[in-house]
Formats: C-alpha cells, structure tokens, sequence
C-alpha cells in the first residue's frame, strides 16, 4: 500500500497469521487526501502480544478514538494536533484497556504525524525507530528502555525535521531479526516506498507464521541529489539535534 502526498510516500508491511501469530495489531495509515491536505499524514500501529479474547475490540476501538481525535482537531501546528490527540488518548485508555492485570506488559501502541516536513511520534511498548539517508541509518529510539507510566501512557512526544531524500523507518523487532538494517537502509533509500515494501516482503517470506511483522516507511523524494550528497553529514546531524521529547499537555 502507498500514499502519495506531494513528495511523500508512506508504505506498511503488515503480516501477520490471523491462526498462528502470537501478537494481535494492526495498522493504520490515512488515505483521504482531504484528511491528509488538513492535518498531514497520520499513522498507528498497535501490536498486543498474548492475544485474549477482548483484545481484537480494543484494537478496533483505540483506531477509532485515535483517528477521530486526530483529524476533528481545529489546530494546525502538527505537532500540537499529535499532543491533543495523545492527551485525549490518555484520558480514554485507562477505562478502556482490556481487563488482563498484564496488559501493560502486552501493549505496543505507537502513533505519529507528518506535516511540511515536521514528523512527529510518541510510542509504547517495543518499536524501534530510524532515520534512513544513502550513507547510513540513525536510530531515533528503540535502543533504550521504555518504562510504561501506567498512570499517563503516552509521556513524550520525539520529533525532526524529515529532509528530502531522507526516509524514515518505524517497526516492530521482527523486520531487523530477519534482515539486517544496512540491507533495509539500502532497499528503502534506493526505490519507491511500495516497491521496497514488496522486495521486504519477499525477503522474509519464509519465517514462521507466529511472526508478526507490523512496520511503516515513510520517505521525501529526492530533490537535488548532487546537494544532497554534499550535505550529507549536515542532514544526519541537524535531524539529531532537532530530536526533542516535549510533555504532552
């Protein structure tokens, strides 16, 4: 699946074996050109590990409240809109978690925006995070620990600056147990979000049916390759600088 939105493609790989995988989740990426023109580009990924029988409503529910909050928001700075959304979201999952007393151990929620560039995510539970350029890949989050504050889930907020001709990498642990991230780096710096999403899939066909693999590309098409390459360096820092966890209100 892909989205084009000027110079933005987004693609998922979802797989995810409806009998044997051991994690139920989903993902979500908005289509509307409409929804994408007022308030950018929207993407969820959910991911309960140790499905019980309440889980599959949750899952449906929380896309639902996300994606309404978001796009009926009156504000405009992208960054804002994200923190409204999370902030209401933090107000509705404690009465609607499903009832395990181990949910929180279960619960992988990750949700982010783009909009004139400016990308923004907060998450829970087990993601991993990369800034993607032709030379090397960054991790932006997923190396350390993340620590669920039962009482306010949703704490922070990352955000950068997404450069044309950079790409963006959010998944859960299994893309990078089968394959490794230079390999990945290369495929999705090299061609169309769709077609690398296809090769990706190609490429860990044969893993076991209890893998689930839920990722998300997001990519800036190229601009001016010869001044992208001279900036290289200058890109990748000025994208580390930027990251910032803010509180969400």
């Amino acid at each position: 699946m892909k989205v084009m939105s000027s110079n933005t493609q987004t693609a998922k790989i979802f797989i995810q074996d409806p009998i044997h995988a051991e994690s139920l989740g989903e993902i979500y990426i908005c289509e509307d050109p409409a929804q994408i023109a007022k308030n950018g580009h929207l993407f969820i990924l959910i991911n309960l590990t140790k499905p019980q029988n309440d889980y599959e409503q949750f899952v449906g529910a929380f896309l639902e409240k996300t994606i309404n909050t978001y796009y009926y928001s009156v504000l405009e700075d992208s960054t804002k809109i994200l923190e409204y959304t999370l902030n209401e979201l933090n107000q509705w999952l404690p009465n609607n978690l499903p009832t395990n007393k181990k949910i929180l151990s279960h619960l992988n929620l990750a949700v982010g925006n783009l909009k004139d560039e400016i990308l923004n995510f907060a998450y829970l539970g087990k993601w991993q995070g990369y800034l993607l350029h032709t030379a090397k890949a960054i991790t932006v989050f997923g190396d350390e620990k993340n620590i669920i504050n039962p009482i306010k889930l949703f704490e922070n907020v990352i955000t950068g600056k997404l450069e044309h001709d950079n790409g963006f990498l959010i998944t859960n642990s299994s893309l990078l147990d089968y394959l490794a991230l230079d390999k990945i780096r290369k495929i999705i710096t090299t061609i169309p979000a769709r077609s690398a999403v296809e090769q990706l899939k190609n490429m860990i066909s044969e893993a076991p049916t209890k893998v689930s693999f839920l990722s998300v590309i997001i990519k800036k098409t190229k601009s001016n390759i010869n001044q992208a390459n001279s900036t290289e360096s200058i890109i990748n820092n000025r994208y580390k600088k930027q990251l910032s966890q803010s509180n969400t209100p």
